[in-house]
């Protein structure tokens, strides 16, 4: 491309003027030489389904083999149909590791594309915040600082897989992220924070050290309810700001399944947010600055959640508490 192409920040932050200074001398060129390889991987798997469905058809046409021949044709276009989608899908995968690394460079955050399991995970699932599985997939771990808070985000697909042939049934237990965001002092108990279940409440306990926890705002108890193993210490917590500080969270994920876990000095977010870190679709151009306004979005929300649960309100607020009234700089 001839021309100096530029990128607008999704905010005002501090941290995206890295990215928008050298756009169009880090990111812009990376994208241009991502779009010749997006091209290529298409006509490639056009290709293999093209060649896979001409053999096929002449296969069900000539029936060498009986009526064999037109579940063999069958067998062989959609090989030919799973080898073209998978070729798309590896150089989806490898172009964005490439283009959220870029980006966290610039941020000044760590990145991994193969996630680790977070520490609290075992807690997470004894706890039921996350039910159990048998499959896992952990990918695009971010790591580092916003403002005063360390925290650490991965992506999670994880699956129960029970029975196998034609009983093979697969269910999906949680698609989304785990944000932990480190707090400046150590927890005495662990306080729970998830989904009213109605009826349930009572009879489904974390476990035996967990006594429910009335909270300080009516509307958001009907909402959500809470358990903790240090009552005292669960109403420090979950007082009246903290809880609208959820309920600004819950505007922000748009009514998405959220919990949350105080536990081991940080604060743990559960959401099923699905591919969180997500750079668009294979079927439109890369060399495109929405490839990377894209991105930059997802890390303003992730800025702003950080935000919501770690910074102090500076100023006394008209009204309920907004992503504005704590939103840093940085």
């Amino acid at each position: 491309m001839g021309h100096e192409m530029t990128i607008v920040a999704p905010s005002d932050r501090k941290a995206f003027q890295p990215v928008v200074a050298d756009f169009d001398r880090v990111f812009m060129p990376f994208l241009v030489a991502r779009e010749a390889e997006r091209a290529a991987a298409f006509r490639r798997s056009v290709t293999v389904f093209a060649i896979a469905s001409i053999f096929a058809a002449g296969l069900a046409w000539a029936r060498p083999v009986g009526d064999m021949s037109v579940v063999i044709a069958a067998l062989l276009a959609g090989g030919g149909l799973l080898i073209a989608v998978r070729e798309i899908e590896k150089t989806r995968r490898a172009i964005s590791i490439g283009l959220i690394g870029r980006v966290c460079d610039a941020l000044g955050l760590g990145f991994s594309a193969t996630g680790a399991r977070p520490q609290s995970l075992d807690r997470l699932l004894e706890y039921g915040l996350i039910g159990p599985f048998n499959r896992e997939k952990w990918e695009d771990e971010v790591r580092g600082r916003h403002g005063e808070a360390d925290f650490s985000l991965v992506e999670a697909d994880l699956k129960r897989v029970t029975g196998s042939g034609k009983s093979r049934r697969v269910r999906i237990i949680f698609r989304g992220a785990i944000l932990a965001v480190r707090y400046p002092h150590a927890f005495a108990g662990v306080t729970l924070l998830q989904r009213d279940i109605g009826v349930l409440n009572r009879l489904v306990s974390p476990g035996q050290a967990f006594r429910q926890v009335s909270l300080a705002a009516p509307e958001f108890e009907r909402a959500y309810e809470a358990w903790s193993t240090d009552q005292v210490e669960a109403r420090t917590l979950l007082d009246p700001i903290v809880l609208e500080r959820f309920q600004a969270l819950e505007r922000l994920f748009q009514g998405k399944n959220l919990r949350a876990a105080f536990l081991d000095g940080a604060l743990v977010l559960i959401v099923d947010t699905g591919d969180w870190l997500n750079m668009g679709s294979m079927f439109k151009r890369f060399d495109d600055p929405e490839r990377v306004g894209r991105i930059l979005r997802e890390f303003d929300l992730i800025f702003d959640v950080i935000d919501l649960v770690a910074r102090p309100v500076a100023r006394s607020l008209d009204g309920p508490i907004s992503v504005d009234a704590v939103r840093m700089d940085g």
